[in-house]
């Protein structure tokens, strides 16, 4: 089944393929940085709403139509996964997947979802199956797709996948248009004939108008070409090579399938390989190899595997491959989709103390910028503002000493502003608190949550029934603390502050209203050890950001 049959828009059945432009891999399940501090090294935790939302921005921002997406289906075998143990479910865990498929589905994104993994990554996958029953774990590990408890331990794991409702959306996953396809698996080498079908079937029977992929790391295998309930092939090319993508092409379609390049790395992306390829009518999509968002604080999240993208670009050299990413999506006639809906805006996370008179500001940055501007106003009016910087860039140092309100502004390739958050700093240090992890806090009660509205978190007590639930935040030499709270009709915390000797107390505070009917509330505090919020009893009003002014 080519291309050039059926573009644009093809169609399986009733489903329209898109073409594959990106790998998300971790939007379930995040192992790089844990989703906490910017500066820290990999481990495992849940990525944060932006993470996710940036991402997927990323993926609209570099043309994509259809994101692959690992985690949102491979959950396994670890603490924090879907499936921790056999048949036992992680509730926790359905969030950033219930979060990556409703915000793909407000970007117009469509996605293909993995539902088990040949390796022994992170997130788990096919060993895990076999390690809960006592089965043989050396490679290659094959009674996972013969053993009849293998496969309704692996079916179990998918029925409770297709089956689960989102509550962001009200969907079924297995009825969501968002999700193009399910795939039986990554990079499933040793997969049977026997497996195939009855697991494509079984797919079918959960999600009868989606899609069934499937495929291995290299080539196509007579398992899926033969299988009549298997509609897409994927197929991985470490290092890409064309000549390899057309033949591999040719036996795909010639057997009745889509043919995908679920896997290539983002080195291998020019125009000499990629245009060979959206030449060929037999290929249907390609997946470059992978997509890392910008740090919840500043600067973007690091990848050690060689072929991370960030978007718009690094340097010249990321930013000409994702040039040619786009240039094949055009190539390959993609779909052009709406014009996205609101970006998530850059914000100012922190501003240095002067030393010498400079000053350090660092801001989040979005995929939707490809520059920035920053402008300092002090408190006297006197206006410094930066040159235009590059989308790459977070942080600029500036000299200023005195009070002042400094903001930054991203601009789109078209030079239209993406939005723009300011903060205010004093003589000191301010550090503002997005509130999408905890890194910042020193500690809180356990009544105490976080959540991911539109457009920014939210920090409240889970029950506006709770009994003094509070937050905090660490010193040394706190000066201020600021809070802005969301639209609520319940009553304000109280701000309080931390003595030398580690007593609390309430501090006079300030309350502005905001434009979106929340409230600003705003507390000198000189020399404080530690600041907190702290709700009254049956009070909930949510925190959507904190700043905090050090000495």
């Amino acid at each position: 089944m080519g291309r050039g049959e059926v573009r644009p828009g093809l169609l399986v059945g009733d489903v329209a393929v898109d073409d594959l432009d990106l790998n998300l891999y971790w939007t379930g399940l995040d192992e790089n940085v844990a989703g906490v501090d910017p500066d820290a090294g990999q481990s495992v935790a849940y990525p944060t709403a932006f993470r996710i939302r940036d991402g997927l921005r990323a993926a609209r921002e570099l043309g994509a139509t259809v994101v692959r997406a690992h985690t949102v289906g491979i959950s396994t075998g670890s603490p924090l996964s879907l499936e921790p143990s056999m048949g036992l479910w992680n509730p926790a865990a359905w969030g950033p997947i219930d979060l990556t498929v409703a915000e793909a589905g407000r970007l117009g994104l469509r996605l293909i979802v993995p539902l088990s993994d040949n390796g022994r990554y992170y997130h788990g996958g096919r060993y895990d199956v076999l390690r809960w029953l006592g089965l043989d774990t050396t490679y290659p590990g094959t009674a996972f797709y013969s053993d009849p408890r293998a496969i309704a331990a692996y079916q179990a794991h998918v029925a409770v996948v297709l089956n689960h409702v989102n509550p962001l959306t009200g969907r079924r996953l297995g009825d969501d248009p968002t999700i193009m396809a399910w795939e039986l698996g990554n990079e499933m080498d040793w997969e049977i004939p026997s497996w195939v079908q009855a697991n494509a079937a079984f797919v079918k029977t959960l999600a009868p108008r989606q899609l069934v992929a499937a495929g291995q790391s290299r080539g196509v295998q007579w398992a899926v070409t033969a299988s009549p309930s298997v509609d897409i092939s994927d197929s991985h090319y470490y290092p890409l090579d064309a000549a390899a993508v057309h033949a591999d092409a040719a036996t795909a379609t010639a057997a009745g399938k889509v043919y995908v390049i679920g896997e290539y790395p983002s080195t291998d992306a020019d125009d000499t390989a990629l245009q060979s390829i959206a030449a060929d009518p037999n290929v249907s999509g390609a997946a470059v190899w992978s997509v890392m968002p910008h740090g919840d604080h500043y600067g973007v999240v690091p990848h050690e595997d060689g072929y991370t993208l960030h978007v718009p670009g690094d340097d010249a050299a990321m930013q000409g491959r994702i040039d040619a990413i786009r240039r094949f999506g055009t190539a390959l006639g993609q779909p052009v989709l709406p014009t996205a809906p609101t970006a998530q805006k850059p914000l100012v996370t922190s501003v240095s103390a002067p030393v010498s008179g400079v000053r350090t500001v660092r801001w989040r940055g979005t995929s939707a910028a490809t520059s920035y501007v920053v402008s300092v106003v002090a408190a006297g009016g006197a206006t410094t503002t930066s040159p235009s910087l590059p989308g790459s860039q977070t942080s600029w140092t500036v000299a200023s000493s005195g009070a002042a309100t400094v903001s930054v502004t991203g601009y789109d390739a078209s030079g239209l502003s993406v939005g723009s958050g300011g903060l205010g700093v004093g003589t000191g240090a301010v550090v503002a608190d997005p509130l999408e992890d905890w890194y910042l806090t020193s500690g809180r009660s356990g009544g105490v949550q976080r959540t991911s509205p539109w457009p920014a978190a939210q920090v409240a007590p889970s029950s506006c029934s709770g009994q003094g639930d509070w937050v905090s935040w660490p010193g040394p030499h706190v000066t201020s603390l600021v809070v802005t709270i969301g639209p609520s009709s319940s009553p304000s915390p109280w701000l309080e502050a931390q003595s030398s000797s580690g007593s609390w107390s309430a501090v006079p505070t300030t309350t502005r209203s905001t434009a979106d009917g929340g409230r600003t509330l705003t507390a000198g505090v000189p020399g404080a050890a530690a600041v907190r919020v702290r709700w009254a009893a049956g009070t909930c009003a949510p925190l959507t950001r904190v700043a905090v002014g050090l000495g």
